[in-house]
């Protein structure tokens, strides 16, 4: 069977389960009076929103969750179940068993009672109890691991780290994974003996942990100076994290180890700990940041993410998709970004951002950089495509069967203006707007001075349309210097010509303003509307590529 018919198969198979699973969850109302002295102990909580959002989750299978907490009797157990409860992923919920959840609690509190050394409480949750490593399957695998390696515990967690870490080096073997190899649960890399160097950092972690020291797997996805990347683990050993090498015990504690002979080695160094992801690059690497902005139509786009960086490796610029998690040293607020700060290990990479047109083809942004130790590089990176690869439907938005005739008498003059006069020169720009709309007034003045930047010459016409306040138009044109001629559409008719609508039926007032046409020799050839800043350079880009086809 074909590679693409196989990963056909098992997306769809996924997908029906899931949609199984999701179907079950809305069905099922959780009864928490099935189970003595529940409700009240949920009630007392100061989890219980996050414990009852957690149970209506699961589905079905919140009986499994209710009747662990249930049948925990000591309040911090108790506590430390139903946090954990709460911060498990959906699909979790719908499957964790009773079983599992004690073993796992249990085992847990024997690792942080057993040995010579003490887990520090404000790492006991996140780091010990939490029955994941990674998205590997869960399976109860904290009781046989602790009865099978309890002995290699030894007075400090360093020393117990390398007693570990001998072990696993001389007892487990690397092999490359398949590309539909799945993900192995620390007691299946046990049995087989064998596994991928990030199968090999699950077990080890899982070893560490049960053993009572705080763990997590870290990797560098993709190297800038060797190929491909690695997985590794760091502990804490008392006072700090420090890097376990599964594969390299010798290494052990050293931070230089990618990076001897190679000092652009390192480019992103990620954490994972069960549920939560940390950048800790810094730790590895002399790093620099990007700092990078994304405009669209002169507008800045907040919370941008269509986006990657990569590094040159095995042949291709490979994306670093550990770069979103948040920086241990900051641990990033959430909230809208307009600047997206990214730190990197210093070296070469390449920055790819992507937008798509109005038929859906896609335009890419690429730009290669060097990132130096302790520099912050700005990056303004402007996602309108070139004039030339947009389509008319992208350049004019809406069409006219013919371009309406129109008489209107001019501000503070006597004469009138035909609408022959927007359609007869090589280029004209008609600008409908209304000085009471934000937009109009921060769009219009860009348009002043407008043709001193062009070789060519440009009739600009600008239409006032809809209420006027003659006072406060005559100083709009007198503040923004406005040389070009200001027609009058008071009752917006004209407007309505050109496709504008009204803000209601009986309004004066008009939607999608300012509207800017731009004409060659009578053709509309760009047609925007409502605000866009970038719209002085927009018409001078379309503008020189139309001399271009001429």
């Amino acid at each position: 069977m074909k590679l693409h018919k196989i990963i056909g198969i098992t997306l769809l198979i996924y997908l029906l389960a899931f949609s199984v699973f999701a179907q079950a969850a809305e069905k099922t109302k959780v009864n928490l009076k099935k189970y003595r002295g529940l409700k009240k102990i949920v009630k007392k909580s100061d989890l219980k929103d996050q414990v009852m959002a957690a149970l209506n989750d699961a589905g079905d299978n919140w009986e499994n969750l209710a009747s662990a907490i249930a049948a925990t009797s000591d309040k911090q157990k108790r506590d430390d179940l139903m946090w954990m409860i709460t911060v498990m992923p959906h699909l979790d919920r719908l499957e964790a068993t009773k079983d599992i959840l004690l073993e796992n609690l249990d085992y847990a509190y024997k690792a942080k009672t057993a040995f010579a050394y003490k887990v520090p409480d404000n790492m006991f949750r996140e780091y010990i109890l939490v029955y994941r490593i990674g998205d590997e399957p869960v399976t109860p695998w904290r009781k046989m691991v602790f009865d099978r390696f309890n002995n290699l515990a030894a007075q400090t967690p360093a020393e117990t780290a390398k007693n570990v870490n001998k072990w696993v080096f001389e007892n487990v073997k690397v092999q490359k994974r398949g590309i539909l190899g799945p993900l192995l649960t620390p007691d299946q890399v046990l049995k087989l003996a064998r596994a991928s160097e990030g199968d090999i950092a699950t077990l080890t972690t899982a070893i560490l942990k049960a053993l009572g020291i705080p763990s997590r797997s870290a990797r560098c996805k993709y190297f800038g100076q060797q190929k491909d990347g690695a997985n590794w683990v760091e502990i804490f050993d008392g006072t700090n994290w420090i890097p376990l090498y599964p594969d390299a015990p010798e290494s052990f504690g050293d931070f230089g180890r990618w990076e001897k002979d190679k000092p652009y080695n390192i480019t992103v160094v990620a954490t994972t700990s069960a549920f939560s992801d940390l950048q800790i690059t810094s730790n590895y690497t002399q790093t620099g940041k990007l700092e990078l902005s994304f405009y669209r139509n002169g507008i800045l786009q907040e919370n941008f993410e269509h986006f990657g960086i990569g590094v040159y490796n095995n042949g291709g610029w490979l994306p670093l998709d550990d770069l979103g998690f948040d920086l241990e040293e900051s641990r990033l607020s959430t909230g809208p970004k307009s600047v997206m700060e990214v730190v990197l290990g210093d070296g070469t990479y390449m920055v790819e951002a992507g937008v798509r047109n109005h038929n859906g083809d896609v335009y890419m942004y690429t730009k290669q950089v060097d990132v130096t130790p302790g520099a912050t590089i700005p990056m303004e990176i402007k996602l309108d495509p070139p004039v030339e690869q947009l389509d008319r439907e992208d350049l004019v938005i809406r069409e006219l069967a013919q371009l309406p005739d129109w008489e209107l008498s001019q501000f503070d003059k006597e004469e009138k203006i035909l609408s022959s006069a927007a359609y007869t020169p090589d280029f004209a720009i008609l600008a409908i707007f209304n000085i009471n709309e934000e937009p109009s007034k921060r769009m219009i003045p860009t348009l002043a001075g407008l043709e001193s930047e062009l070789k060519t010459k440009v009739d600009i016409i600008a239409i006032h349309s809809g209420p006027l306040d003659k006072e406060k138009l005559k100083a709009f044109i007198k503040e923004n210097n406005i040389a070009f001629p200001v027609l009058l559409d008071v009752d917006g008719k004209v407007a309505e010509k050109y496709g504008l609508t009204r803000k209601s039926k009986d309004s004066p007032e008009l939607n999608s303003l300012p509207s800017i046409i731009l004409l060659n020799k009578g053709k509309i050839v760009m047609w925007r509307e409502g605000m866009d800043p970038g719209i002085k350079q927009f018409i001078i880009d379309v503008i020189t590529y139309q001399e271009s086809l001429e």
